[in-house]
C-alpha cells in the first residue's frame, strides 16, 4: 500500500525543501516530488500609479476655479 503526505512549503535558501510528518515511518523509503508553483500576478502598489495617468484639466491654471466652485458648493 501507497502512503501519501502532501505538504505546501516555502523553498528556503540553497533550494532547500524541509517538512516533517510525524505520520510518516521511520526509516522507510520515499519518493520526493517537488512541484513549483508558478508566482501569482501581484498587482503593482497604488503608489505606482501616480503620475501615470491623464489628468483631468488642460492646464495648472484651470485647476483653481474648479477648486473655488468646489468650495463655494460646500458652502451652500
Amino acid at each position: 500500500m501507497v502512503q501519501a503526505a502532501t505538504h505546501r512549503v516555502r523553498v528556503q535558501p540553497g533550494g532547500r525543501v524541509e517538512f516533517c510528518d510525524p505520520d510518516l515511518p521511520a526509516g522507510a523509503e520515499a519518493d520526493v516530488i517537488v512541484l513549483v508553483r508558478a508566482p501569482e500576478d501581484v498587482p503593482p502598489p497604488l503608489t505606482a500609479f501616480f503620475g501615470q495617468g491623464r489628468g483631468c484639466f488642460a492646464e495648472a491654471a484651470d485647476v483653481v476655479p474648479f477648486l473655488r466652485a468646489e468650495r463655494d458648493a460646500w458652502d451652500d
